[in-house]
């Protein structure tokens, strides 16, 4: 059984399978299950996959930017349906009233138009949402790094499609931006779009539709000759969710 929800993700008996990560861990499951990943990790982890061998991964934090599809088409029909509403009173956009005209649907805690969400699952003791815990959790066992540093902020911004990451990964030796464009470039399932000044750049808009992890504003950081920037976008309904499925079934065949 290929299993696309959250059931199995965690279970230690269980494969969380990105077959261009770990495609052997699909043969011979214990319990017959393998979990495909939640879609935000999908969007980081096959270039953060392909870091790791290079240069070693010690750690990351990272701040998502989770389109409506993300929950559902519940909450991609509440995003549009709020966008409309907002279309006929430009005014209350510019005034600021249109907090009184948008009210939070069933999909998310507040109007998601004209908006970003800071808080993507349920809110922990911690101060951790649930979807923050399942992305740092997940890394860590795709990549097969048990005590993997991973710190997420993960937020709901007003696209349908595409989730969008910003990512800063700390590596065990120094590293350049040219070097890790060249390993992207060459890495499974990953696309780079790497010239800002002529504005190319990874965007929901772009990935939308298509099957690639789109990398892009690759840069050595600016204090740390370790760490490296990053940009990554993928359509969070093809290699976020059933595209990785498919791959995995392909495994198997």
């Amino acid at each position: 059984v290929v299993d696309n929800s959250a059931a199995w993700r965690a279970d230690p008996d269980v494969p969380l399978v990105v077959p261009e990560v770990n495609p052997e861990l699909a043969t011979d499951p214990p319990k017959g299950i393998i979990a495909s990943p939640n879609c935000t990790m999908l969007a980081i982890v096959l270039p953060l996959a392909a870091l790791h061998r290079a240069f070693g991964l010690e750690g990351v934090v990272m701040s998502s930017y989770q389109s409506a599809s993300g929950a559902g088409k519940a909450g991609a029909d509440e995003l549009w349906d709020q966008m409309q509403m907002a279309a006929k009173d430009p005014e209350a956009v510019v005034e600021g009233t249109a907090r009184d005209i948008l009210k939070p649907g069933k999909a998310f805690t507040h109007p998601l138009a004209l908006n970003v969400i800071p808080q993507i699952g349920s809110a922990r003791a911690n101060g951790y949402t649930g979807e923050e815990v399942k992305v740092g959790d997940e890394t860590r066992k795709v990549l097969r790094l048990p005590d993997l540093p991973v710190t997420a902020t993960c937020v709901r911004v007003p696209t349908m499609v595409g989730h969008g990451v910003s990512v800063h990964a700390r590596f065990k030796r120094p590293v350049s931006a040219d070097e890790a464009r060249s390993i992207l470039e060459e890495a499974s399932g990953v696309e780079v779009l790497d010239d800002p000044a002529a504005g190319i750049y990874p965007t929901p808009q772009l990935a939308a539709g298509r099957d690639p992890c789109y990398v892009g504003r690759i840069r050595a950081n600016l204090h740390d000759a370790q760490a490296l920037d990053f940009f990554s976008v993928a359509d969070n309904l093809r290699k976020g969710a059933a595209l990785n499925t498919v791959q995995i079934a392909e495994l198997l065949i």
